[in-house]
């Protein structure tokens, strides 16, 4: 399996992205708790303004472990990844301005545990938690997510049959 450094922007795109989940509520910020936590001290991070350096450079700095574990004979400045990485001493949030999606959410979440989860710590790292959060957060906000079944049986597949029949009249049942 290959790994790489994503690129900066990347990661100010998951920070931003966790921010982002808490639009329009003005007393929820988006946080994650890691039941394992850095030295096992187990406590709750929330992501806003004042946080936003810290979380990213949290998650650049377990994307380059990872790498670094992956090419462990490779100096960190020849790590695959962008050409002038940032690194996480550097790193400094951007807001880009941009609203991404929810299947782009998940898609940036899948690429950077894909990129970081090469070192045998990653599953219980801060990074791991603020992934499976974030992700959580996004799929929980989707549209008609409330109103689905938890556990699926007969009588929601008939009423979601009998929906389909009663909304789309080029639908007809064969007998």
């Amino acid at each position: 399996m290959s790994a790489y450094i994503v690129d900066k922007v990347h990661i100010d795109l998951m920070v931003s992205a966790a921010m982002d989940t808490n639009k329009g509520q003005s007393s929820y910020a988006f946080s994650y708790y890691n039941p394992f936590g850095i030295d096992n001290a187990r406590r709750r991070h929330e992501v806003n303004l004042d946080t936003a350096d810290q979380i990213g450079r949290m998650l650049l700095t377990e994307n380059i472990r990872s790498v670094a574990f992956r090419y462990n004979d490779t100096d960190i400045d020849n790590l695959p990844g962008p050409i002038d990485a940032t690194r996480p001493e550097d790193y400094v949030w951007v807001d880009h301005h941009i609203k991404l999606d929810p299947a782009e959410v998940a898609h940036l979440i899948g690429c950077y545990e894909y990129q970081t989860c090469e070192h045998d710590e990653w599953h219980t790292s801060d990074a791991q938690a603020f992934c499976h959060t974030l992700r959580e957060e996004v799929l929980g906000n989707l549209p008609g997510r409330a109103d689905s079944p938890w556990g699926w049986s007969q009588s929601d597949i008939d009423a979601r049959t009998i929906s389909l029949l009663n909304n789309d009249s080029s639908i007809r049942l064969v007998r």
